[in-house]
């Protein structure tokens, strides 16, 4: 009984189909054999390409790591660098860096909090020059103080303001721009930027507002219509002013006190006696502020030697003048 495909070929030889019978067994095994290790060769080949698929997963997950990294350190890097804006940003006051060492850094300017404030103490004549000072400058965030004092841009500084029956108020700022002594602006000080000055001050100025009783201004001047026409023009300016009129340095004499908020001198009517009234009230344990109007040089110098504080033409420009009252208004009568 033959099954069809175990059935040796008729045309074989008989030497081979012995030899394939006698063959068979061994055949077999080798085949056996062969089968295993070709699985053996695709089990490795297999685990190969797994370990070079792993490498590759691998290799790219650190790629990711890494540029998440640089993200993260570039992010990072934004955030410590970003600069709150101020007030050099929106009135470009100069940004120079503080000059030299010392116990300051030179990238002062660039850091929001020094280690140690300077100090300046600035006294006020009366509650009323505050009133002004605070109603022109704090009130918009920024102060200018006349002084000598050699601050570098960017220091943090301590501003006490003694104020008379408030007794001291002090505010923290940042020295945003300086006038050096040499400018021909006006006279040197630093521009001082404070912040949130409402909450610091709210209370000091709801107290002086209600014991506000308006401001004294002396008119000095020879010439009737002149002292007429000037007194109407500073009363245009200072509006709630109780305005004194004098039309000699005798009736001068007798005005002058250190109740007086503000003198405004006609020097050009009479020079001498312009120039008494002016020593006088700078002799005062507490001086008056004191503009002086004066045509000549000449007669400005004089003006200014007895200590006049603020210098207009005469006749005065209404800009001009409207400058001086409200410049010699706000003046601080000291700073320490």
């Amino acid at each position: 009984m033959s099954i069809e495909g175990l059935e040796p070929d008729q045309d074989a030889a008989p030497g081979d189909q012995r030899g394939e019978r006698r063959g068979g067994g061994r055949g077999r095994e080798h085949l056996v054999a062969a089968g295993a290790q070709r699985r053996a060769e695709l089990a490795h080949v297999g685990q190969a390409s797994e370990a070079v698929g792993g490498g590759q997963q691998q290799r790219a997950l650190q790629r990711e790591r890494g540029a998440s990294n640089r993200i993260h350190r570039v992010r990072a890097t934004t955030v410590r660098t970003r600069r709150t804006p101020t007030l050099r940003d929106f009135v470009g006051s100069p940004t120079r860096r503080a000059r030299g060492g010392g116990r300051y850094f030179t990238d002062m300017v660039d850091r929001e909090f020094p280690r140690m404030p300077y100090v300046v103490a600035v006294e006020f004549r009366s509650a009323s020059s505050f009133l002004i000072t605070y109603s022109l400058n704090l009130s918009r965030g920024g102060l200018f103080v006349e002084t000598f004092q050699d601050l570098p841009l960017g220091a943090t500084v301590a501003l006490t303001f003694r104020i008379p029956g408030s007794g001291e108020v002090v505010l923290s700022g940042v020295v945003a721009w300086r006038r050096e002594p040499s400018s021909p602006d006006g006279p040197p000080g630093i521009g001082v930027e404070f912040t949130d000055i409402t909450a610091q001050l709210g209370e000091t100025i709801d107290q002086l507002v209600a014991q506000f009783h308006g401001i004294a201004i002396l008119v000095l001047a020879a010439d009737t219509k002149d002292r007429a026409s000037l007194t109407r023009l500073v009363k245009s300016i200072a509006a709630s002013a109780n305005m004194l009129q004098a039309a000699s340095a005798a009736v001068a004499e007798t005005l002058v006190t250190e109740d007086l908020d503000l003198m405004v001198i006609d020097v050009d009517g009479d020079p001498e006696g312009a120039i008494a009234t002016l020593r006088l009230a700078k002799a005062l344990s507490s001086p008056v502020p004191a503009i002086a109007l004066a045509s000549t040089k000449r007669l400005r110098d004089h003006a200014r030697a007895a200590g006049a504080d603020e210098m207009v033409g005469n006749p005065p420009a209404f800009e001009e003048l409207q400058l001086a009252v409200m410049r010699a208004l706000a003046r601080p009568s000291a700073v320490r």
